[in-house]
């Protein structure tokens, strides 16, 4: 079975007024279903997991993101009896004080073995960075040697400067942000145009696109000023950033300050 990279960001509030959000995953998130070519078409029930919010009652918002899903499966999640597909969100959640909030995933797989990863990511304006929650899912006859390698993580660094500010004299007008992908990833970056970064605000709305990225010894950047697709600078808040494009997307979070 492929080792697919987990990483589990639990963000903890600087003090009493940020929200903090703690995460049990009480099984393991590299999931293994029924070979296809045994079991035919089948909806692969996941286990429950829980998120608590440590902080006062609120509402947050939760996106579901699938990466490379094979496309004739489809994926839902739910919350005591009441689900969602993707691509339905970003959904708005009420997260009460010391309360776990139960969530399962469920995979429709269809006419096909395969493999993918997918997460799911909370944000609110009063989170230091981004809780994302990584979870991969394999049939069982999906698998083969070069899967039993394990990948070198995807590194996206912090933009640079962080705040910035595109508005405002003597601020810096643009900020860097940077990455470091796999040996492997920047061998097929170089014969695919799919690489890209994406920038988001804190809705999980897409602001800006950065795409034909160039990977040069294994690291490459972008430069953004503050605009959206249209020109226009955006409103100052928390905005996310992702590099994704390979087997491993990556998201980390990013200010802009009038």
């Amino acid at each position: 079975m492929r080792k697919f990279l987990v990483v589990l960001f639990v963000v903890f509030g600087l003090s009493i007024l940020f929200a903090e959000l703690e995460v049990d995953i009480p099984f393991n998130p590299d999931q293994v279903g029924p070979a296809y070519s045994t079991q035919g078409n089948y909806v692969y029930e996941g286990e429950t997991f829980y998120v608590t919010n440590t902080a006062v009652t609120d509402t947050f918002y939760l996106n579901l993101y699938a990466y490379e899903i094979p496309a004739p499966w489809n994926m839902f999640w739910c919350h005591e009896g009441t689900c969602s597909y993707l691509g339905w969100g970003p959904w708005n959640v009420v997260l009460e004080e010391n309360v776990g909030y139960d969530i399962h995933a469920n995979i429709e797989v269809y006419n096909m073995a395969g493999s993918f990863n997918y997460q799911f990511v909370f944000n609110h304006e009063s989170l230091v960075d981004s809780v994302v929650i990584d979870f991969s899912f394999c049939t069982e006859d999906a698998t083969n040697a070069e899967n039993d390698l394990i990948s070198e993580p995807v590194i996206l660094l912090q933009n640079y400067p962080n705040p910035f500010n595109p508005a405002v004299a003597g601020r810096s007008p643009i900020t860097t942000i940077s990455f470091i992908i796999s040996r492997k990833d920047a061998e097929n970056a170089k014969n695919c145009k799919q690489w890209r970064i994406e920038i988001y605000n804190i809705k999980g709305q897409l602001i800006k696109t950065f795409t034909n990225l160039t990977v040069s010894n294994n690291s490459g950047s972008v430069i953004w000023d503050g605009k959206d697709k249209n020109g226009k600078i955006v409103e100052s808040g928390i905005y996310l950033y992702r590099l994704s494009g390979m087997e491993n997307p990556v998201t980390r979070k990013m200010i802009l300050m009038k």
